[in-house]
């Protein structure tokens, strides 16, 4: 029955990380139009004027094949990839969600973009010993000439 469990969860978790990984590529295809930059303006621009603060929010848990895997790596050391994958989705989540709040007020970019990882509940696992990753995505939305 555990391995049962293992082999279920490897399936069910594999298929709905490509599902989001699908997504994500389509959102991010869709809002890449947009400019994007982590200079404290807006590039080639002395002033935009009437920009707006944009945040993206994200929090992605493991799955309980990838939290084994991990758990065995741990014993040995290393690194843990099914950990880095889970910190590349949450921050790919939290800019398409940036861009899309921004897209959404009218804006065609956003500069001072900011990725900081977030501490949920006050502890990164949550009390199933599940790791959680979250990300907030800041940024100034602003109007970009000719656009």
């Amino acid at each position: 029955l555990p391995l049962l469990i293992i082999v279920a969860a490897f399936f069910v978790g594999t298929f709905t990380e490509r599902r989001h990984l699908s997504r994500l590529r389509a959102a991010e295809d869709e809002l890449m139009p947009m400019i994007r930059s982590n200079l404290k303006s807006p590039p080639g621009l002395a002033e935009s004027g009437g920009g707006e603060i944009v945040i993206g929010e994200c929090v992605i848990a493991t799955d309980y094949f990838k939290n084994f895997i991990s758990k065995l790596v741990k014993l040995t050391g290393g690194e843990m990839r099914a950990y880095r994958s889970l910190m590349e989705r949450a921050r790919r989540e939290a800019l398409v969600r940036l861009l899309r709040d921004a897209r959404e007020k009218g804006y065609t970019g956003v500069c001072n973009v900011r990725l900081i990882p977030a501490d949920v509940g006050g502890s990164a696992v949550d009390r199933k010993g599940m790791v959680l990753s979250a990300v907030i995505a800041s940024g100034t939305a602003y109007h970009a000439p000719g656009r």
